[in-house]
């Protein structure tokens, strides 16, 4: 029986080379009756005179589901013959170290199956070791097929849609849209949507204020309902609309403190159990804190308030998130005059205005928290307008950011970025419209803080793809993109296909 086995592991070893060097990416496990008892009869004629390998280490630890990420395993007691398996597709073997503590391999395919993968090593005489999600597999790309005829909803007040929010108005289980329209419009204009990618003809509510810039959906009142509220900065103050079986009559927030508002945030700031608001100043280069009283109609400006930024900042965007991981929402501010974004973290001993902290990108506006590297502390992503790219910065839990690796070039004057999960494939992806250009880009996460390079042929959206926002509104399973084109007018829905 013995002699019987070891020839049976000869066997094996010579067929596993054939058909490595064939697909090493479709090689299924055994299923016949046949294959299990050999199997079964492989493991049980183990060599166990001779130590099990150790696996202790990956150089590579993400790769694209396309394959060909090259890796050194490192560890103990590998053999020669040994073959490796990543999330059940086997490597290419290119060396076994004699020594045994390395082996070298490439990836094979994982197509359209992303996500985490162990590592397994399987020694020549059936003993085997295990890195459990020792690998990354990610999407490399996503796709954005153009429709026949893409959906578009036009007829939006004068030139304005500035920026959008996503919900479901109506409680139907489609998603609707809310845009802020400036210029002309000075209005916000709700889109039901008809669950198959579709928009109707949007109704606007008048907010009595000048230059409606940036529309955020939150909950003001705590009513379980989103609200909306919007910066007007031609009349320095921010609208607050309470839904309550409707929309009642829009509320100005007006603090005296307010100058050309263009930026807003939400979140529980002084931990009382609704949401407050944040706004950038963009002529005084401050940012105001405004605490609710509950209802959400009435906001007092919090202790400190106004930051003051420095001088030629011009504070733009704004981003929250807990930087420095005491469980309190702290702020990240974009600049539109510098090369430097701001910190304010939220202790419970007050507000903490941090040293601004250099980009080296002109213009850093759009800003967005995520932990791009996973390593459990909130990291910032900047869009870049004047540079044309995005930048990605490293934090290390107590409130200090450090730009990672060099910045990602994109299109012409990107303002905003959105991060989401693009091709579900459980990392951050970043989406950065760019007005200058008329088009998008889709930034793919690796999952290490670095992100794909954009595509060469990005989405093109047409004139002047201002802002955009991300959800599923054919019901596909798939994120979809809605963007605004500000200078015609009209919002698009973009189908994504998830690849």
């Amino acid at each position: 029986m013995h002699r019987l086995t070891s020839r049976l592991l000869v066997g094996l070893a010579g067929v596993s080379a054939i058909v490595l060097a064939c697909d090493q990416a479709d090689i299924p496990p055994p299923t016949t009756t046949e294959d299990l008892a050999a199997a079964a009869d492989l493991t049980e004629s183990a060599d166990l005179s001779k130590p099990a390998p150790v696996l202790a280490s990956v150089s590579a630890k993400l790769g694209p589901t396309v394959g060909g990420t090259t890796m050194t395993i490192s560890g103990t007691f590998f053999q020669q013959g040994a073959t490796v398996s990543i999330g059940g597709k086997y490597a290419t073997v290119s060396t076994v170290a004699t020594d045994g503590s390395s082996i070298t391999v490439t990836t094979g395919a994982r197509l359209g199956v992303p996500g985490d993968a162990d590592v397994v090593v399987t020694n020549p005489d059936g003993q085997t070791a295990t890195l459990p999600k020792g690998f990354r597999y990610y999407l490399s790309t996503v796709s954005f097929p153009v429709p026949a005829a893409q959906p578009t909803v036009a007829g939006l007040p004068a030139s304005g849609p500035r920026s959008l929010a996503i919900l479901d108005v109506n409680g139907d289980q489609n998603l609707d849209i809310v845009s802020a329209n400036g210029a002309g419009g000075n209005n916000v204009s709700v889109m039901l949507g008809d669950g198959g990618g579709g928009l109707a003809t949007p109704t606007n509510i008048a907010l009595g204020q000048n230059g409606a810039q940036t529309l955020i959906a939150v909950d003001l009142n705590k009513d379980s309902v989103l609200d909306y509220a919007v910066t007007n900065p031609a009349s320095n103050s921010v609208s607050a609309l309470i839904r309550m079986g409707g929309i009642t009559t829009p509320n100005t927030v007006v603090t005296g403190t307010l100058s050309q508002p263009t930026g807003i945030a939400a979140a529980d700031l002084d931990n009382d159990g609704d949401m407050d608001l944040v706004i950038t100043n963009a002529v005084t280069s401050t940012v105001s804190v405004l605490l609710n009283s509950d209802a959400g109609t009435v906001y007092t400006v919090a202790v400190g308030s106004p930051f003051a930024m420095g001088a030629g900042f011009a504070p733009y965007h704004l981003a929250i998130g807990d930087l420095d991981k005491d469980n309190r929402p702290d702020i990240v501010v974009g600049s539109s005059g510098t090369s430097t974004i701001r910190v304010i973290l939220n202790k419970a001993a007050g507000y903490q205005l941090q040293a601004a902290t250099t980009v080296g990108q002109i213009a850093p506006a759009g800003v967005v928290v995520g932990d791009f590297d996973g390593d459990g502390n909130a990291d910032v992503a900047t869009a870049n307008r004047t540079a044309g790219s995005v930048s990605i910065l490293k934090g290390n839990g107590a409130g200090v950011l450090t730009v990672l690796g060099t910045p990602i070039t994109v299109g012409t004057s990107p303002d905003m970025l959105v991060a989401t999960d693009m091709n579900l494939d459980g990392v951050a992806d970043l989406v950065v419209p760019s007005s200058g250009s008329a088009n998008i880009h889709v930034l793919v996460g690796k999952g290490d803080g670095s992100f794909a390079p954009a595509r060469a042929t990005p989405f093109v959206t047409g004139a002047g793809p201002f802002a955009c926002a991300v959800g599923d509104f054919n019901k596909d399973g798939r994120p979809d993109l809605a963007v605004t084109r500000y200078q015609l007018g009209a919002i698009d829905i973009i189908p994504s296909d998830g690849q």
